[in-house]
C-alpha cells in the first residue's frame, strides 16, 4: 500500500506515456486534454440584477508578461504580506509591489517552472520539472534546490519546517524546508492515462492529505509518511482508458474536522478528518479547485457549469449554466461574491445566494487561472502572461441590464 523506501521509477518513461511520446515501442498514451483545440465561445449572457447593484471594475495596473501560460500548469500568483509573488514558465520568479505592480526583485532559476509559488516557513517555494526550489522571500536569492523522483506539476504544501510535494510518478515527498533534505517518500501506483495535473498536498493536524490519480484520498502522517487512513472516492470503470480516468487533481479542502474532496469523472465527498469516515457524497465531476464560505462549496464542473453545494448535506443550492460555453475557470470568493474568468478575456462576478450574474469586466486576453482574491482587489493572470490588479466597487446606482 505504501513504501517508505525509495523505489526507483523511470520518470522519463512515465512522462513520455503521459505526453504522448512513444516509449519502448508501445503505442503512445497521452493526456486527453493535451493540444485540444480552443472551443468556440458563445455570446456573453445578459445580466439581470433587480435587487442589488452591479460591480464596477477598474484596472489599477497591468504588468506585461513575456510568454504564454499553458492551460495545464499550476503557476499562480500569490499575495503575502502586501507583496505579490509570481512565476513564469521560463523560470522567472518575481516579487511585485501590490499597490502599483512595480518589481521589487526578480530571479531566474534556470529551469522551466511547473508549479508555485507558495510561502512555507517564510520561504518562497516553486517546482521546476523534478526540482523543488527554495528562494529567500525578501531578496529572491536561491537557498536550496532538491530533486525528487519525478516532475512535480502540483502546488507544494507544507507546515512548519516541512515541504511536501506530490510528484507525477505518484510519489509523495517530504523535504526539510531549511536545506531541502528528503525526509521520507511514499510511492503510489499511477494509471496509464492520467490528467496532467495533480492534487496539492494539504497539511492539517499533522496529517498530509493527498488526492491520487487512482481516485483515492490518502492521509499520511506528516512526520513519518505512514498511512493513517485512505478513502476510495471513485473506482475506475469503463472499456477505454479515457473512461477509466478518475484523477483527484483538485486540492482537498479542510474546514474544522471535515475534509472535502472531488474527483474527475467521480464524486464530491465530505469526510471526517480524523478517521476518513464518510459524512456524505454525491455524483459530480471536476478537476479544478473548489471555493467555499460558511455555508457552501462552489464548484466549476467539467462542463463549466457553476454549482453551489451545501457543505453540511451535499444538497444543491443552485446551478448556474449561463457561462458554461464561455469556458469559465474555477471560482474564487471576493467580498461576498463569486468571481470566475473566461477564455474570452472577461471576469464575471455572481451572487453567492442565487448564482445570478451581477457584473463583468473585460481584460482583453483569455484566462486559464482563477482570479486571486485579496481584501480589496483581485489579481488576474492571463494566458499571455499579463498580470493585472482589478479593483471592484459596488455601484448601487447602476441597476440596468449589463
Amino acid at each position: 500500500m505504501f513504501n517508505l523506501k525509495y523505489k526507483k521509477v523511470s520518470a522519463a518513461i512515465l512522462t513520455a506515456s503521459i505526453l504522448g511520446l512513444t516509449a519502448c515501442g508501445q503505442s503512445p498514451i497521452r493526456n486527453p486534454f493535451e493540444k485540444r483545440a480552443e472551443p468556440e465561445l458563445s455570446a456573453l449572457p445578459e445580466m439581470k440584477s433587480k435587487n442589488s447593484g452591479h460591480r464596477v471594475a477598474k484596472i489599477a495596473w497591468t504588468k506585461k508578461g513575456k510568454e504564454n501560460y499553458s492551460l495545464y500548469n499550476k503557476i499562480r500568483p500569490i499575495i503575502f504580506e502586501n507583496t505579490i509573488y509570481s512565476a513564469s514558465d521560463n523560470g522567472l520568479v518575481s516579487a511585485l509591489n501590490f499597490s502599483n505592480g512595480k518589481e521589487v526583485w526578480s530571479h531566474k532559476i534556470g529551469l522551466n517552472i511547473t508549479a508555485g509559488p507558495v510561502v512555507i516557513d517564510n520561504q518562497l517555494i516553486v517546482t521546476a520539472k523534478q526540482f523543488v526550489v527554495s528562494l529567500d522571500r525578501t531578496t529572491g536569492a536561491e537557498l536550496w534546490r532538491q530533486s525528487v523522483s519525478s516532475e512535480v506539476v502540483s502546488m507544494p504544501g507544507g507546515q512548519g519546517q516541512m515541504v511536501v510535494v506530490n510528484a507525477l510518478d505518484g510519489s509523495v515527498n517530504a523535504l526539510n524546508s531549511r536545506n531541502g533534505e528528503i525526509l521520507w517518500r511514499v510511492n503510489h501506483s499511477v494509471p496509464a492515462l492520467t490528467l496532467r495535473t495533480k492534487s496539492a498536498p494539504v497539511v492539517s493536524q499533522d496529517k498530509v492529505l493527498v488526492g491520487l490519480s487512482s481516485g483515492r484520498l490518502v492521509a499520511l502522517n506528516l512526520y513519518s509518511g505512514m498511512i493513517e487512513w485512505e478513502y476510495t472516492l471513485v473506482t475506475s470503470r469503463g472499456r477505454s482508458e479515457l473512461q477509466r480516468m478518475v484523477d483527484i487533481s483538485a486540492d482537498p479542502i479542510v474546514i474544522g474536522n471535515t475534509v472535502y474532496i472531488i474527483a474527475y469523472q467521480g464524486k464530491l465527498a465530505a469526510l471526517d478528518l480524523e478517521t476518513g469516515q464518510l459524512n456524505w457524497e454525491r455524483n459530480i465531476s471536476a478537476h479544478e479547485n473548489m471555493a467555499y464560505d460558511q455555508t457552501a462549496l462552489y464548484i466549476t464542473d467539467d462542463e463549466h457549469n457553476l454549482w453551489s453545494i451545501d457543505r453540511q448535506t451535499g444538497v444543491t443550492l443552485w446551478k448556474q449554466n449561463q457561462l458554461a460555453t464561455r469556458y469559465i475557470t474555477n471560482p474564487s470568493l471576493y467580498q461576498g461574491h463569486i468571481v470566475v474568468a473566461d477564455r474570452g478575456g472577461y471576469v464575471h462576478w455572481l451572487d453567492t445566494q442565487t448564482g445570478h450574474l451581477q457584473g463583468r469586466a473585460e481584460a482583453g486576453e483569455k484566462f486559464y487561472q482563477a482570479p486571486v482574491a485579496a481584501n480589496d482587489f483581485l489579481l488576474v493572470s492571463q494566458q499571455n502572461g499579463k498580470l493585472s490588479r482589478v479593483d471592484l466597487s459596488l455601484d448601487m446606482n447602476n441597476r440596468h441590464k449589463g
